[in-house]
């Protein structure tokens, strides 16, 4: 009886339930509001209350998460009349608004739709302008009218632009011959004399656009004597000859200090080549990304992403700018999809992705990504596996593991964010991400980035949830949403050289390798440095920077300072030089000597000739084209001599590219272009053959190219309908920058002869009948005769023996005939084939079969000639032939001529007398 009262409460409950509405809040769209950073109630429009009460409450959710800082107090609850309010005193400069959603609750338990509460906070003039350092000082030279001397800077720590800004700059001391604009910038209104004043000191007071002052703020500004602080005798321009080795950019440069400006604490001079134009890193304009790599000794495992002349590759964008090598630019709106069998999308426990990258950092919104490289799920799912991406400025590398059973409750780093400069200073930079079972390295412009406080920011997380029936999808430039099945997160910028090492680390040295710079600027002698004075270089050696505080060895070292191009054939042309020099005083004040300009003029150097010579026609029978003509066996490769024996020679035996071109293109069902394979694993060159021809790219030898060259070999299965090829041959360096000439090599088809002239018959042929050999009789002398001449009476022998050797001289007849018939038919069809691909000349032949068998005292046709080689291999019937068919063709002749016996002329199938 106890559960009964129970029974009856949940028995109510369902009955309210059941006739319970559900609330609806009275709103249309979203609540807008605002509340002051005071806190208070909410000004809602329109008005919090809902449909279908009573209404005992709402429920209030934050979207980003978090402590909510309001609270709902109900009016009335049957009209669901309610206000919102601040549980305490807001912040304007951490949070400026607020978006929550909504739901009214009624009495029966029973919720709302959500709806939109947008809220922003007034902000309150509570703070004063503030200045950023305790006190300004700046240095006119006596005479000088200067429009900006030094300028000064406010903050407000207020959210609104109307407290927040700072709106003017005032003068507060009385008198002074300076004026100050709305932005801080001091200029003086009339010329300073040092022998009046050495200094001018006074106050200035910043104001908000709310009115509220800062406190006053002493500036002092020092009147010096004519004197400058600079570099002098710098020249503007300098000419590099290449292979002169390193030469001096400012020989004759002087620096300045006066000491009545400054007490110099530290001298800072940098010195920067800009090598920008010349391509992705200094070495792209010698050699492309491919074979820089095989110089370098890039694992040949390396799996390029991105190739030229790829399906998925030609989709993109090549940037019309870059001409040495592919670049590809993206547009933020952009991405393609690598197929599965380019590249394993299980990469291994370790493994290796690199790139060169440039990122355009305008319009970059703070939360946005943006995918170099996406491994995700292909369908139902957004799982992201693997993903190198930007974000906020920041490089971000995700992996996650996959699930194990073992593995599912292990919290494991799976993200990891980079903050460098170089991620958005829109210049080319080369990226490494080296993975191994245990770590996760980053080689930034081939040096290890050494990580510092919360630089990585590391991320743990679980292993992936499993999922059946899943397949992955990579991409690059964008992110594949398997959910929404198109691509989300664009990169935008410029990609190079993306590719993958699965299953394997790349070395550093071959990082390093790969973005060393081909010209550079040398450091001094170490002896010229003193006591205090020190000097760094960067990664690329495009940069000096020379550090320490005496002023004479700083001129010195800068003198010393010089340019090198290590390149056997330069790129042409001027480089930017520039250097900057910032001097820090002793009272903490800093001085900008005036940036000086130079250029660095490359002199074009001789170029080399590259000459393919070689016998341009060879001839090769039937057989010899079935098997495979070697179409460049005797080809060279020669260079021009050079006039300057200062250039490096090694690089005049190196040959990167060779093109073999056919046209038309062969017909893949009977010809082919054969390479060397086994060689070529041993060499740093790759081929790549077609219809069309065949390509060999790597940097490597003239010898190596000639003993690959020498091997290539034609091959056709049906010579006799061709009568010749063309093959046409380049070969170049340095990147298409020198060319050799257009060597054409064409290979004939030696087709077998074929004879016109009449055949005399033979006296076999004319005693051929229809049924046996008939042979002239040969005089004999009678039994009588014969006796009266030897005396013996043996006539019957002699007949006997006569006899005999007549009837084995018609088995051997009757035998040559069948041969004949085979050896006709086999040189009828080897004939026809000739004639029907390559002549149409009208030709009668007359063949005698017995001088076909060697039996003819006239001219043999040594064509037609049945060898014992043959006649072991024929058979029976090819042997003796058929019979009646014999004696049919025997019929004929005899009608044709009709006379037993006389020359038989046969017409053959390609004979156009028909």
């Amino acid at each position: 009886m106890a559960g009964y009262p129970k029974l009856f409460v949940l028995l109510c409950t369902v009955i309210a339930f059941v006739s319970a509405k559900v609330p609806v809040l009275d709103v249309d769209g979203d609540y807008e509001g605002s509340v002051s950073e005071k806190g208070g109630s909410v000004d809602l429009n329109p008005p919090l209350k809902s449909l279908h009460g009573p209404i005992c409450g709402y429920r209030i959710t934050n979207k980003r998460h978090g402590r909510i800082p309001f609270e709902v107090f109900m009016i009335d609850e049957l009209t669901g009349e309610a206000e919102l309010r601040a549980r305490r005193p807001l912040d304007c400069e951490t949070e400026d608004s607020y978006s929550l959603t909504i739901q009214a609750v009624a009495c029966t338990g029973e919720q709302s739709e959500r709806g939109t509460v947008n809220i922003a906070v007034r902000d309150v003039n509570e703070y004063m302008p503030e200045w950023r350092v305790e006190e300004y000082s700046g240095e006119i030279q006596e005479g000088d009218i200067v429009d900006a001397i030094i300028s000064l800077d406010a903050v407000d720590r207020d959210c609104s632009p109307t407290f927040g800004r700072i709106c003017s700059y005032r003068i507060s001391t009385p008198d002074q011959p300076f004026t100050i604009n709305e932005k801080g910038v001091l200029r003086n209104t009339v010329p300073l004399s040092a022998q009046e004043s050495r200094n001018h000191v006074f106050s200035v007071v910043a104001t908000d656009c709310g009115g509220k002052d800062s406190s006053p703020i002493l500036v002092t500004i020092a009147v010096l004597p004519h004197c400058v602080t600079s570099w002098t005798d710098v020249s503007t321009s300098m000419t590099y000859v290449p292979g002169t080795g390193p030469q001096p950019v400012f020989p004759q440069a002087k620096f300045q200090v006066c000491p009545g400006q400054c007490k110099p604490a530290r001298i800072e001079t940098t010195l920067t080549l800009h090598t920008e134009d010349k391509g992705v890193g200094c070495d792209r304009d010698t050699y492309s990304l491919h074979s820089q790599k095989k110089i370098c000794g890039a694992n040949k495992e390396t799996i390029d992403l991105l190739p030229a002349g790829n399906p998925w590759a030609d989709k993109l964008k090549v940037a019309d700018e870059e001409k040495n090598g592919v670049v590809y630019k993206f547009d933020g709106r952009s991405g393609v999809t690598i197929p599965v069998d380019a590249v394993p999308h299980h990469f291994g426990q370790e493994f290796t992705v690199s790139t060169w990258m440039r990122h355009q950092a305008k319009n970059l919104e703070k939360h946005s990504k943006e995918h170099i490289l996406c491994l995700a799920d292909d369908h139902r799912k957004n799982r992201h596996h693997f993903a190198m991406f930007i974000r906020n400025c920041k490089l971000v590398v995700l992996l996650r593991r996959e699930y194990v059973e073992e593995e599912r409750n292990v919290f494991k780093p799976a993200e990891w964010r980079w903050t460098l400069p170089q991620t958005c200073d829109n210049k080319w930079h080369h990226y490494s991400v080296i993975v191994s079972a245990k770590s996760l390295e980053l080689i930034l412009d081939g040096e290890p980035w050494r990580p510092k406080q919360n630089n990585p920011e590391i991320i743990d997380d679980w292993p992936l949830h499993p999922a059946s029936d899943l397949k992955t999808t990579l991409t690059a430039g964008a992110c594949w949403q398997g959910s929404d099945m198109k691509m989300r997160h664009q990169f935008k910028g410029y990609l190079a050289g993306l590719s993958v090492l699965p299953n394997k680390q790349e070395y550093h040295e071959v990082m390093r390798c790969i973005v060393e710079c081909g010209e550079s600027l040398q450091l001094p002698a170490t002896s010229l440095l003193d006591p205090g004075m020190e000097m760094i270089t960067n990664t690329h050696g495009n940069q000096v920077t020379i550090d320490g505080k005496d002023p004479k060895n700083m001129q010195v070292l800068v003198g010393q300072i010089a340019y090198l191009n290590t390149r056997e054939y330069p790129a042409p042309g001027s480089r930017k030089l520039e250097m900057n020099t910032v001097i820090t005083c002793m009272e903490g004040t800093k001085i900008e000597v005036p940036v000086s300009v130079s250029r660095v003029l490359v002199l074009p150097v001789i170029q080399p000739t590259i000459q393919l010579k070689g016998t341009q026609n060879i001839t090769r029978n039937y057989a010899q084209f079935k098997d495979g003509v070697r179409i460049f066996e005797d080809m060279t490769v020669t260079f021009s001599e050079k006039t300057d024996a200062s250039l490096d020679e090694s690089f005049d035996n190196r040959l990167d590219k060779c093109i073999i071109t056919v046209f038309p293109p062969l017909n893949p069902d009977h010809e082919r272009l054969n390479l060397p394979e086994l060689m070529l694993k041993t060499m740093n060159i790759d081929g790549i053959v077609g219809d069309s021809g065949a390509e060999f790219r790597g940097v490597d030898d003239i010898s190596s190219y000639e003993d690959v060259l020498k091997l290539v070999s034609y091959s056709n299965q049906k010579p006799a309908y061709y009568l010749n090829r063309q093959f046409k041959l380049t070969c170049s360096q340095v990147n298409d920058r020198f060319t050799s000439n257009e060597y054409t090599q064409t290979v004939t088809v030696e087709h077998p002869p074929v004879f016109t002239e009449q055949l005399e018959p033979g006296v076999a042929h004319r005693q051929v009948s229809q049924h046996s050999a008939e042979i002239a009789q040969p005089k004999f002398i009678s039994n009588r005769e014969y006796l009266s001449i030897t005396g013996q009476a043996s006539g019957h022998a002699v007949m006997i023996v006569v006899g005999v050797c007549v009837c084995l001289l018609v088995l051997v007849l009757v035998a040559g005939l069948a041969k004949l018939r085979s050896v006709q038919k086999k040189v009828a069809e080897d004939e026809a084939e000739v004639e029907m691909a390559w002549d149409d000349t009208a030709l009668n032949i007359t063949v005698n079969p017995l001088e076909d068998l060697g039996c003819s005292r006239g001219s043999p046709s040594s064509n037609l000639r049945a060898t014992d080689s043959e006649l072991e291999d024929m058979s029976d019937e090819e042997l003796y032939g058929d019979e009646e068919d014999s004696d049919s063709d025997d019929d004929d002749d005899d009608d044709e001529d009709g006379v037993a016996g006389a020359p038989t002329r046969h017409r053959l199938e390609w004979d156009n007398d028909l």
